[in-house]
């Protein structure tokens, strides 16, 4: 109703963006926060990452996307290919050396959540975070327990991590590895 009534108000196209650039981007950073909250919260009670969410998730990111241009379509679609493949080739590979699943389905398919809302050269950030993360608190977890890793540990927990990580030094981290390596 707000917008047809802005439209003949103000003789604007649905287009057009009715709210400045920085509010369509707070509301994308405060959307995909929330996903992450209510994800890592149902990864950690229950083990799985509904299909429902994931899906309202890669709806959201596209439509924040086409309203705040805020990455270009190749790096959307690189990113999510990039957090999806990744992920996918680490469970092929943890399968093969540990004869048992090691990353779930849903912790692949929440790869391309992040890369969709992240982009190719952010969820690289993301994903090396997560995994860091994951190390050094499932490794502290294990030293703790005397050697033994007590059940499964969620995975989206520290992706979710990751991302937030990411969205808040991703760049400074990105840089300072090119800078490390000599890129």
């Amino acid at each position: 109703m707000f917008i047809v009534w802005y439209r003949i108000r103000y003789d604007v196209q649905l287009t057009d963006h009715l709210l400045p650039y920085s509010v369509w981007r707070a509301a994308s950073v405060l959307f995909f926060l929330y996903l992450l909250v209510v994800i890592t919260a149902i990864d950690i009670e229950l083990r799985i990452i509904p299909n429902t969410i994931i899906i309202v998730g890669i709806v959201g990111g596209v439509f924040f996307n086409i309203i705040t241009q805020e990455i270009s379509w190749l790096s959307l679609v690189l990113g999510g290919g990039i957090g999806m493949g990744f992920l996918l080739f680490t469970a092929g590979f943890g399968k093969l050396l540990f004869h048992k699943e090691s990353i779930g389905f849903g912790d692949i398919k929440l790869g391309f959540l992040l890369g969709i809302f992240l982009g190719a050269h952010t969820i690289v950030v993301c994903l090396f975070a997560a995994f860091i993360l994951a190390l050094i608190i499932g490794g502290g977890s294990k030293v703790l327990s005397g050697g033994k890793l007590v059940g499964e540990i969620p995975f989206a927990p520290y992706l979710a991590l990751g991302a937030v990580i990411s969205i808040l030094w991703g760049s400074t981290l990105e840089n300072m590895y090119r800078a490390l390596v000599g890129l």
